[in-house]
């Protein structure tokens, strides 16, 4: 994934964190990983660079479904 794709990605993710009015967590670096491979692996973005902030939204609730499963 470009640097770009992956800065909208992240800027994204925090806009939903401070809507939250949480602190960025200790683990930010592993969720936007998480998060970026999750979009390029399903969205459209692997088949002409598209994604959308939909897409972002559901591989967060991916990451968030793969920790609860941890528990």
């Amino acid at each position: 994934m470009d640097k770009k794709s992956k800065s909208f990605i992240e800027n994204h993710l925090y806009e939903m964190w401070s809507k939250l009015n949480l602190d960025k967590p200790s683990n930010w670096d592993e969720i936007v990983e998480f998060v970026s491979e999750d979009v390029e692996a399903t969205s459209d973005y692997s088949r002409n660079g598209d994604f959308h902030s939909s897409d972002i939204e559901i591989a967060f609730r991916r990451f968030t479904e793969s920790i609860s499963q941890l528990v």
